[in-house]
């Protein structure tokens, strides 16, 4: 039930499997799970933040 995947930057992972196993449509881990952070510009820019306010806060410290 546990499978491993590599992570880019962490190295290799020990995570819960897929629990299901379909024949028709058969489960896989497609990609790393991010680095805490590394998607916070896109989660922002989505929920519509402008991007000026984006900068500005990011070059005061508010975001990492």
């Amino acid at each position: 039930m546990l499978d491993v995947a590599e992570h880019p930057s962490e190295g290799p992972i020990r995570m819960i499997g897929v629990p299901m196993q379909f024949s028709a449509t058969p489960a896989s881990i497609r990609r790393h799970v991010p680095l805490p952070g590394a998607d916070t510009e896109e989660v922002l820019t989505e929920l519509a933040a402008e991007k000026a306010l984006l900068q500005t806060e990011e070059l005061a410290g508010a975001l990492a």
